[in-house]
């Protein structure tokens, strides 16, 4: 993704900015993982009070081409040898 906007009823919030030369990952969320985890049922989920964001320079892939036993494919498995950097700017809006 190059770009997210997050923005309230009055369209003010927040604009991301992914660096041109590598895309990242993004999710707004009104729940930590942790509180969608935790839950077996949707209303055992807490009141929406927030907004949970999250950047993220790489992400596995999700498998399950033909089953939900499907493994990923190599190419969608990042490199955790490595370091991940990435930028990315946000500003109000």
């Amino acid at each position: 993704m190059r770009w997210a906007k997050v923005v309230d009823r009055k369209g003010r919030g927040l604009l991301f900015t992914a660096d041109a030369a590598k895309p990242m990952f993004f999710s707004a969320l009104p729940y930590t993982p942790h509180e969608m985890e935790s839950a077996k049922h949707p209303y055992e989920l807490p009141p929406v009070h927030y907004t949970v964001i999250r950047a993220i320079g790489e992400q596995m892939g999700v498998g399950g081409d033909d089953s939900w036993g499907a493994n990923v494919h190599p190419e969608y498995i990042p490199d955790v040898t490595k370091p991940v950097e990435f930028t990315f700017t946000f500003r109000g809006i």
